[in-house]
């Protein structure tokens, strides 16, 4: 019998808004917990996460995210997506368009807006790296889009910064690196 990765002993799926081959948002909540803060995490692009055939699945990035989560002893935990297109390696998105890479733009931004802007948010942590496989023209596109409607002052990352002033990505979320205002 597989064993339970650690992330799914602290965190269960409460909701997977898939559709094919797009994931638009993916939310834990704590097995551990009853109360606790309410945070977004915007990432790059989905991998394998989610509920597959009643079975829920993390990946890695996701896995040390959680345990992350699972340290700052947060509650509910959402995870969005610059780019909802599912694929576990980035490097293949660079010859997608933007219209591929969002999929339903309305479903996808008004997930994005609805979930940012709930007034039970406490943070949202922008976690998306420098985005390496997808074109830099789109990257800016959807991140000045993003910026656009969150509230700063809600605005946290983890960690250091990349060397390209980008919120690190939290596949890079080694040991337990601090909470940072944007």
């Amino acid at each position: 019998m597989p064993s339970i990765p650690q992330s799914l002993r602290y965190y269960r799926i409460t909701y997977d808004d898939s559709v094919d081959n797009y994931r638009y948002l993916l939310s834990f909540e704590s097995r551990k917990r009853n109360n606790g803060e309410t945070v977004v995490i915007i990432l790059m692009n989905p991998s394998k996460a989610g509920i597959y055939n009643g079975v829920e699945k993390v990946d890695s990035t996701l896995g040390k995210v959680l345990c992350w989560c699972e340290r700052q002893n947060y509650h509910t935990v959402h995870i969005l997506n610059l780019f909802p297109y599912r694929d576990p390696h980035p490097s293949q998105l660079t010859t997608l368009g933007l219209a591929t890479l969002i999929g339903n733009k309305q479903r996808c931004n008004t997930r994005i807006i609805d979930t940012c802007n709930d007034s039970n948010i406490n943070k949202v942590i922008v976690a998306w790296g420098d985005c390496d496989g997808i074109p830099p023209n789109l990257v800016q596109q959807r991140t000045n889009w993003i910026w656009s409607i969150l509230d700063i002052n809600k605005v946290y990352h983890v960690g250091n910064k990349t060397e390209d002033d980008n919120p690190r990505h939290g596949r890079m979320w080694n040991g337990n690196p601090l909470l940072n205002k944007w």
